[in-house]
């Protein structure tokens, strides 16, 4: 998401520098791409929240579907015949790293992302492990919570409180945890689950095919994320058989499915 801010700099940097002032010094500026994720938005905002001043002289430019589109595409009208179309014969190619790491489901929001892996996990073979071990505070907070609600909480950056995966089920790093090999957005396959550690191989990038350990992490939010600051001890993984459009930002993908609804 792009801040009102930028846009609101960017009009008077145009204004200052053509001394002219109409919007944007009267240059026409085109900002391509999903017309959702490029307005000014206040972060963690709703339809009442007061946009960028610069938005009203902006005009959308819609463009007519190709239909060329049919030749590298194809519509599925629900959620199963996606799934086998992104993920075809998914137990007998589960153990294929290549296979897994070019293919991924596109969605808009985080309650869909869970709603389809959990999905995708369950059709995998073997036994799920579930991690419950939530150890969460409250910092800078005079209430007490119950344990209910703070197992509730789902903060964007964060991992869920309780996981649940499986082995050779694909995951992705929420956290930095070594500058030149675990790095936000780097995807795995879980190899072995212990109470503290998970076992797991990388399959992208330099590092593709090499084992690595990863702990239990102290992860925090930022006041910006909600009004208190909430530190979780958990896993810094999400299972990646779908991921959010801003998640998916940087990886190469051969077949990418998207969730329109």
């Amino acid at each position: 998401m792009t801040h009102k801010g930028l846009f609101e700099v960017l009009d008077g940097t145009f204004r200052d520098i053509r001394d002219y002032q109409r919007s944007t010094g009267g240059v026409t500026l085109l900002l391509p791409g999903v017309f959702r994720k490029k307005l000014p938005v206040v972060r963690k905002g709703t339809s009442l929240s007061e946009p960028s001043e610069t938005w009203p002289r902006k005009s959308p430019i819609r463009f007519q579907w190709p239909h060329e589109i049919n030749n590298i595409c194809s519509l599925v009208n629900t959620l199963d015949d996606l799934i086998t179309s992104v993920f075809p014969n998914l137990i007998d190619n589960s153990h294929n790293h290549d296979w897994l790491c070019e293919r991924t489901i596109l969605v808009r929001m985080n309650s869909i992302v869970r709603a389809i892996n959990r999905r995708m996990l369950d059709s995998l073979p073997g036994a799920i492990k579930i991690f419950k071990k939530i150890r969460q505070i409250l910092i800078s907070c005079n209430v007490k919570f119950p344990i209910e609600f703070l197992n509730s909480l789902r903060i964007s950056g964060l991992p869920d409180p309780v996981l649940a995966f499986k082995v050779g089920c694909p995951v992705i790093l929420l956290r930095n945890i070594t500058a030149t090999k675990l790095c936000n957005a780097t995807r795995l396959v879980v190899n072995r689950m212990f109470a503290n550690i998970i076992d797991a191989t990388i399959i992208i990038g330099c590092e593709k095919g090499e084992g690595v350990l990863i702990p239990e992490a102290k992860l925090t939010t930022s006041r910006r994320e909600v009004p208190y600051v909430c530190r979780r001890i958990q896993f810094p993984l999400r299972i990646t058989f779908d991921m959010s459009i801003n998640k998916s930002q940087g990886h190469t993908l051969s077949v990418a499915g998207k969730q329109l609804r």
